[in-house]
């Protein structure tokens, strides 16, 4: 089961449930007025990894953003090899900061 919830700022999360138990997360946030949207927060249940779950959110939530903002700059920051591969799978290039966006409240909710 796929929720999808839209606030006053573009933000769409895709939550994978099985049976009333918790899968799998992640989110679409947009920046500058939709020229950037960042795929992130991916995370799957210690009890569904290894199934190919992480796999499908990725390709799940990066479909989705490309439905949504066609024209947009799809971007996913990851120190994590296992997102550095389905990432790289999925056609994303490795860029630096300086390409991606420069939205202030984005680099603030980045530092943790």
């Amino acid at each position: 089961m796929a929720k999808e919830f839209s606030f006053a700022k573009v933000f769409f999360s895709f939550t994978l449930m099985s049976k009333n138990e918790w899968v799998g997360f992640s989110y679409i946030e947009v920046w500058q007025n939709r020229e950037f949207v960042s795929n992130s927060g991916l995370i799957v249940s210690p009890a569904f990894r290894k199934c190919g779950i992480a796999k499908a959110i990725k390709e799940k939530i990066f479909d989705l953003s490309r439905q949504r903002f066609p024209n947009a700059k799809v971007f996913s920051i990851t120190t994590g090899l296992a997102v550095m591969k389905m990432n790289a799978k999925l056609g994303f290039e490795t860029v630096t900061f300086n390409e991606i966006t420069k939205e202030k409240k984005f680099w603030e909710g980045s530092k943790s």
